[in-house]
């Protein structure tokens, strides 16, 4: 008889297929498997009290995060689509009952500067041209350790090229002005996870 963590990993493979073969249907992006047990890892090992998702989706990188943060936590997600935003509350719901959850439909542009917490782990995963603006704009939510981590900073290695593909090309210069502003001499320490197009993760170390 397995025991009571090999059942739940069962029952997480169970879940997490049906997510990617219904995102696979929908044409909904969602991070690989592999990214999101970074995610799962990093909350593990961190133990963050006030998360904030920009461009939840439909909750499947959601489901990583929440996983191993403390229910006393609190949680914020935002998304423009609210198809999306609605199944990701569902899911979330069902699967965490009772955590301290917020699921807010807009342009996080607008919503960020309304946003009054202070987040110790931030997660972006929207519009790449848009990444220097939602730090920017998170700056003032964020402390001293805060932890930010940035989806598919490599943007399919377009990020290497001098002349990437017209279709990547003003996302390739959003994401390097990210890389500029969370690089060496910022306040921040930036490394970047080489897989499947990349993560930052890049931790805030105050104002110097």
């Amino acid at each position: 008889m397995l025991n009571d963590n090999l059942e739940l990993l069962l029952k997480q493979r169970s879940l997490l297929k049906r997510l990617q073969h219904s995102a696979i249907s929908e044409k909904v992006p969602v991070i690989s498997k592999n990214k999101g047990y970074f995610l799962e890892l990093a909350v593990l090992l961190i133990g963050p009290l006030n998360i904030l998702e920009i461009g939840c989706g439909n909750g499947f990188s959601s489901f990583f995060i929440l996983k191993n943060l403390d229910n006393s936590a609190r949680y914020t997600g935002i998304d423009m689509n609210r198809q999306r935003l609605l199944h990701a509350r569902d899911l979330i719901s069902s699967e965490y009952p009772g955590y301290n959850t917020e699921f807010i439909c807009g342009n996080a542009l607008k919503i960020i500067p309304e946003l009054k917490n202070i987040y110790d782990f931030v997660f972006i995963d929207a519009a790449k041209f848009e990444y220097p603006l939602y730090l920017k704009l998170v700056m003032n939510n964020i402390k001293k350790g805060t932890i930010i981590i940035a989806d598919d900073i490599l943007c399919k290695d377009n990020i290497f090229s001098e002349t990437p593909h017209n279709h990547f090309r003003n996302s390739v210069e959003g994401l390097t002005e990210y890389l500029r502003l969370t690089g060496a001499l910022s306040r921040f320490n930036t490394s970047i996870i080489d897989i499947e197009g990349g993560l930052a993760v890049s931790i805030y170390e105050g104002v110097k």
